[in-house]
């Protein structure tokens, strides 16, 4: 047997099993069935996005708690890819949606996710779509979030840069996230589903400013216009093509909103602070 004869006869033998695999798992109409699925942080925002529109199904909300228990690391995170290690922002996500499910503080489940959690530097060392999240139900300061103005969508085509040159799945997410930056609505829950726990110091004195900055990010201004250079080359565009200077009406929620009557259950007696 020669050196080449050698290699190949594992391949062919490794390709015919696979082909005998395949070929058992088609249905009889010639189709096969696979399951799309994605790691834990889908399955958490989705039971966050339900919370956060009152439309919790508590059948599948006990079933998505089960689901995320499986799928928890022995060091108590979650990760974004099969055997991956643990990911602190899915880390937070999941607990978050434990949380907001009525799973205990010092259930063990939750207690090795917080400890994972703060080992990592708690949520300022968080991804931003989950600081978002997160500020969506008034968890994190809506200024520790960097945000373009929501004006660059009216940027036409001949301008340097105009959402049509960004990819279509890359469109499906700024233009959502630019509305809801710029509006900035927050939605509190119940004090017993609050995150004061995750953060090292009290999250009033945490530092919210972005890596490598030299001051702390703050709101723009409440008049609702920016003073951005995105802003002025907007308002030049729009006034070149014919239509004139254009505005955009705001519906602001600043610093307030009012306590969630979403049903989230208490927590454990003296366990909802750190």
């Amino acid at each position: 047997m020669t050196s080449s004869t050698a290699v190949i006869a594992p391949v062919d033998s490794a390709i015919e099993r696979a082909q005998a695999s395949l070929l058992a798992a088609q249905g009889p109409d010639g189709h096969w069935v696979g399951e799309l699925e994605a790691n834990t942080t889908i399955t958490s925002e989705y039971l966050l996005f339900c919370h956060l529109t009152g439309r919790v199904d508590r059948e599948r909300e006990g079933k998505i708690v089960t689901y995320l228990r499986r799928e928890q690391l022995p060091d108590g995170g979650f990760s974004i890819y099969h055997k991956g290690p643990a990911n602190l922002s899915a880390t937070i996500k999941a607990y978050f949606a434990m949380k907001v499910a009525g799973v205990p503080v010092d259930d063990p489940a939750m207690a090795a996710a917080r400890a994972r959690i703060r080992a990592a530097g708690g949520p300022t060392e968080a991804d931003v779509f989950t600081k978002i999240l997160l500020a969506l139900f008034g968890e994190y300061d809506w200024s520790g979030i960097p945000a373009m103005p929501v004006e660059i969508m009216l940027l036409p085509r001949w301008s340097y840069f105009n959402l049509l040159e960004v990819s279509y799945w890359s469109r499906t997410v700024i233009v959502p996230l630019l509305v809801l930056m710029d509006v900035k609505p927050v939605m509190l829950l119940p004090e017993s589903c609050r995150l004061d726990e995750l953060w090292l110091v009290p999250r009033e004195r945490a530092s919210l400013r972005f890596p490598g900055s030299r001051a702390r990010s703050r709101p723009r201004p409440s008049s609702g216009r920016t003073s951005s250079s995105a802003w002025t080359i907007a308002s030049r565009a729009g006034s070149a093509s014919g239509r004139g200077p254009f505005e955009l009406a705001r519906s602001r929620r600043r610093g307030g909103g009012s306590r969630s009557g979403s049903p989230c259950p208490a927590a454990s007696a003296g366990s909802s602070r750190p």
